[in-house]
């Protein structure tokens, strides 16, 4: 009995240190386009740190940081954003991406979502969804989807991001946020996801192996009695600030 399980823990073993590893060009592009921003902010006279989750969004030639709107509240010019780059990854400020006054997020009403024009030689390389592939209309209920982050920062370790892949199913069209005074619009999913998953992209499979961006994660909602469901936000809202953005560059 003994020397049986010395030989499958041997195998184990031998399983975890030869596994093949699954590198960044065997994995889907849409898996690469999260990145997780790292800030630091004052509550009560205490520095608190504040990790979430976002993706890169391409409109041309230029890119976009997308997240929820609530992350970019935390945010400062310090916030660092780390992105993949093939098998590596890179940190930079949010100030040396562009972030200012003079180009600060931009939001929309209603929509818990928010995207930043940005510009950095690195972009470049980095993987972007481009918006060609973000869908305005949601698909039935019941489709699998995946959203791919950061949750409670796993993933953030070592040369190379590997954001968490999670599954989940569509539960909802689009309604009001029953939680938000101000009227907040949502769409529902299930089942909850962990902190730190707010800004997620939130991917529906429309056919085989045809994926496109239908939402930003945008947190939980629980009622008194301890039940969780996930809530994101619909890509249109994404779709149309990055198109605000474009035709006002036209017009300057």
């Amino acid at each position: 009995m003994l020397v049986r399980l010395i030989a499958v823990l041997a195998v184990l073993v031998y399983l975890c240190y030869n596994a093949p590893v699954l590198a960044a060009e065997d994995r889907p592009d849409r898996w690469e386009s999260p990145f997780f921003i790292r800030s630091i902010v004052d509550k009560e006279g205490k520095k608190i740190g504040k990790a979430s989750s976002g993706f890169l969004v391409r409109r041309g030639e230029q890119v976009y940081l997308a997240t929820a709107r609530h992350v970019s509240e935390e945010s400062s010019a310090d916030s660092i954003v780390s992105f993949s780059i093939g098998d590596s990854s890179v940190n930079v400020k949010l100030a040396d991406l562009g972030l200012s006054s003079e180009n600060p997020w931009l939001t929309k009403p209603s929509y818990d979502v928010t995207v930043l024009p940005v510009s950095h030689k690195l972009l470049a390389a980095a993987v972007a969804v481009p918006l060609e592939n973000c869908r305005r209309d949601l698909p039935p209920a019941r489709t699998t989807l995946e959203v791919v982050g950061f949750p409670m920062g796993l993933g953030v370790q070592g040369p190379d991001l590997s954001p968490i892949v999670m599954e989940a199913k569509l539960a909802s069209g689009e309604i009001n946020d029953p939680f938000k005074q101000e009227g907040q619009r949502i769409v529902v999913c299930v089942p909850a996801l962990a902190d730190g998953s707010s800004g997620s992209p939130v991917f529906a499979s429309i056919e085989e192996d045809r994926w496109r961006l239908i939402g930003a994660h945008s947190g939980n909602l629980i009622d008194s009695s301890g039940g969780k469901l996930a809530k994101f936000v619909p890509a249109h809202a994404l779709i149309d600030l990055v198109e605000d953005h474009a035709a006002s560059e036209k017009t300057e």
